[in-house]
């Protein structure tokens, strides 16, 4: 009874102890939610907070991603869920987008199934705290298996779950594919000891759920890399013959393209996003982080500097992990993960001989220092777990403790004299003493907890206590000089978002000056021409480079400088509100001032309408001429519109526009996913809807199919004859309902054979 319990008090353990370590968030109505700090513009922030949050130290690292693209994301999927509709479709950024096939949303990630149902600031909280748990409890489970003490792999969970890397990057969304890391290798390891198709079958599943939930390609490449090279390893050293490795190997492969086709309605849809789309992360694998930075990892925020790859490890974890270098078990394991830890280090200070990894596919799109830090972790959490028991066990000879404690040292006294002269010249000397000075006192107490262990008059369960408690109190006490905003609701509306919300037509505003970030728009139910991602699709972003210039490679005009904010095109693009902080030199004759208060807000008079009736247009099949064309202002927007090929049915233009006694379309229903419209013509025309031209999109008049025609570039457009039409476009991807229709076929195979071996 007892050894049932164990595993289950130490779940409860972990919860506690991420209860204690977050005890601010969790007692104190304090939130990671990095919305509430730089969401500028929203909430939370001058001008729109009247009593605005300020933080002593600032908590996050790359605090924008998880704020400008995760937080409203995830509301804008939620609020669809709650209208039973599948989140395929973004129509609120960059004049419509991808939304499934963008894996940053993790649509289908389990664990966020509560925050999809119930997305409050506290649920948010909740969430980030229990992915933290979760891999700590498979870190545990993992560390078991290697029959590690519960304590040791209590210290190896802590450091999992309270490095910097968990802690720093708290609210990012990559951090739901990396705490998938030890549950992918729990089953990798109950694969490689037992080849059995059962356990292949479960693999599979853990796979599937891995890459279904989605939350950054990047990240689930780098943890199946690793996964795959674990296995490899186990493989060979597991199996007693070379028959034994085929099969391992073939179960493994097996379990690889199983869970490959779970996870086809996430994985098909972003291939085709990413081919038909321009991204920024082209050749960031070549990236390298400067030598001077590996002081981050045992001193956070050195000088008060951070990194976006470098995060604290501390001094007690590492000296565990060259302690289980003089263990006498498990050998080949700390071996294998010692031999990636070195890997990584290198890679990541661009030691000569190990750049060929770049000339791997995908590597080049794939940071290494960045996305294989999670492995890095675990292999080092690994490594001091058995460090742990072997100083515990205080057979040990005294040179190996002061062995294992003097790399540390040398590295920071080494440190310090190599670059004591440019921090003299900052005038920051006494910092650096102060800094590595606390460094030191954690080895100091370190070496008298190891001198503890060698004690037979301490229980071992009092030194077990104790070390653990220094691992975790390491971490803790890195966290003690951070500070998180009180718990508000980021999407709180602000005066001017309530005063957008009260025009019912369809339009698109322009953000200027970091007021409103683009992709919150969608979060209120607004439209904006800008997108914060990396990810786009390419038209959009040449069209948008070239009518708005500069513009960033994310997409935000706003950001990018001095944007070309009274380009014609904006009329085009259905931007009805300019808005800014401060006021705005426009032509009084088109832009006219109509809110004035925390913001100012200018409305288009010349705005056109989201959908329209063109009755004349010209046929241009290259798209850099048709690009080259709209620009040069040669063409009468609203009379004239560019086509990339002819109607089918021969159809020809016929006149200019009607007249005003014509009725505009008027658009019926706007969804995510379905947009209608209906329209009057009295010639042959093409009404225009100004959402991306994209492919899914499915069009019919009147009941009857049609094609969809590229306009202007990026929109799209279908033909009509004379008379009244209903118009009806649906985003229905064959790259999503098919992958689907496999994925859920391979589902129910795999519990049909599961339950019939158990049967049998």
């Amino acid at each position: 009874m007892r050894q049932r319990l164990t595993p289950i008090l130490m779940v409860v353990l972990l919860c506690v102890s991420a209860l204690v370590f977050f005890y601010r968030v969790v007692f104190f109505h304090r939130s990671f939610l990095p919305g509430l700090v730089v969401a500028q513009g929203v909430t939370g922030s001058p001008p729109m907070a009247k009593n605005p949050i300020v933080i002593k130290d600032y908590p996050y690292l790359d605090a924008e991603g998880a704020a400008y693209v995760d937080a409203p994301s995830t509301m804008f999927a939620s609020s669809l869920y709650h209208q039973w509709r599948l989140p395929l479709w973004n129509p609120h950024v960059a004049m419509g987008a991808p939304f499934l096939a963008d894996l940053q949303s993790a649509h289908f990630y389990p664990l966020k199934i509560p925050l999809f149902i119930h997305p409050t600031p506290f649920m948010w909280d909740l969430f980030f705290v229990i992915r933290i748990v979760f891999g700590g409890i498979f870190t545990y489970c993992f560390c078991r298996m290697w029959n590690i003490s519960r304590a040791g792999s209590l210290a190896a969970s802590f450091i999992f779950m309270y490095c910097g890397n968990a802690v720093l990057y708290i609210h990012m969304n990559r951090l739901s594919a990396e705490v998938m890391l030890p549950f992918v290798l729990v089953f990798t390891e109950r694969l490689a000891r037992s080849v059995t198709l059962r356990n292949a079958v479960l693999l599979a599943l853990v796979f599937g759920v891995m890459q279904l939930g989605g939350a950054g390609p990047q990240s689930a490449f780098a943890l199946t890399l690793f996964a795959t090279a674990y296995f490899l390893f186990r493989a060979t050293t597991a199996a007693s013959s070379r028959k034994g490795v085929g099969a391992a190997l073939g179960y493994y492969a097996l379990a690889g393209l199983v869970g490959l086709l779970i996870s086809l309605p996430t994985i098909v849809p972003f291939i085709e996003f990413v081919r038909l789309s321009f991204h920024t992360h082209h050749d960031t694998g070549l990236v390298s982080v400067p030598p001077t930075e590996s002081i981050l990892f045992f001193v956070p925020f050195f000088l008060g500097e951070h990194s976006f790859v470098i995060t604290y490890i501390g001094v007690i974890a590492p000296t565990l992990a060259l302690t289980a270098l003089m263990a006498g078990r498990d050998r080949k394991l700390i071996y294998f993960l010692w031999g990636f830890i070195v890997f990584y280090l290198a890679r990541t200070f661009g030691v000569p001989g190990t750049n060929w990894i770049e000339s791997l596919p995908l590597f080049k799109q794939t940071f290494f220092p960045k996305y294989f830090h999670p492995p890095f972790i675990f292999s080092l959490a690994v490594c001091a777990a058995v460090g742990f028991d072997f100083a515990l066990m205080g057979q040990e000879r005294r040179w190996s403790r002061l062995w294992a404690l003097a790399p540390v040292s040398i590295f920071l006294v080494a440190f310090y004299r190599t670059y004591r002269g440019p921090i003299g010249q900052m005038g920051k000397t006494s910092q650096v003493a102060t800094q590595l000075g606390l460094s030191f006192l954690i080895i100091f107490v370190l070496a008298l907890i190891l001198a503890l262990c060698r004690s037979e008059r301490i229980q071992y369960r009092i030194r077990a206590s104790l070390l653990c408690l220094a691992v975790f109190g390491e971490m803790f006490f890195y966290t003690l000089p951070l500070d998180y905003p009180r718990r508000a609701n980021p999407f709180d509306q602000a005066p001017y978002i309530r005063f957008l919300g009260q025009d019912h037509a369809s339009f698109r505003v322009f953000s200027l000056q970091g007021v409103l970030p683009p992709n919150y728009s969608m979060a209120f139910g607004l439209s904006d021409i800008g997108a914060n991602n990396g990810i786009f699709i390419s038209q959009y972003i040449e069209l948008m480079r070239a009518a708005i210039n500069p513009v960033s490679g994310y997409g935000i005009p706003a950001n990018a400088g001095t944007p070309n904010i009274i380009s014609p095109l904006l009329n085009l693009f259905n931007v009805k509100y300019l808005i800014s902080r401060s006021y705005l030199s426009l032509p009084p004759s088109r832009f006219r001032l109509v809110y004035d208060n925390e913001v100012k807000i200018y409305e288009n008079a010349e705005c056109m309408p989201r959908a329209f009736v063109i009755y004349q247009w010209e046929e241009i099949k290259d798209g850099a001429e048709t690009l080259r064309r709209m620009i040069s202002g040669a063409f009468d927007m609203r009379e004239s519109v560019f086509v990339e090929e002819q109607p089918l049915d021969g159809g020809k233009p016929n006149g200019k526009t009607a007249t005003t006694s014509t009725p505009a379309p008027e658009i019926v229903r706007y969804a995510a996913n379905e947009v209608v419209i209906k329209a009057s013509v009295t010639r042959n025309s093409l009404l225009v809807l100004t959402d991306s031209f994209y492919p899914g999109w499915k069009a019919t008049v009147d009941g009857q199919r049609t094609r969809i025609i590229r306009a202007d570039y990026l929109f799209r457009a279908v033909y009509l004859t004379p008379g009244e039409h209903t118009v009806r476009f649906v985003y229905r991807p064959m790259s999503f309902w098919l992958s689907l229709i496999i994925s859920a076929v391979t589902a129910i195979g795999i519990v049909g054979l599961l339950l019939k071996r158990k049967s049998s």
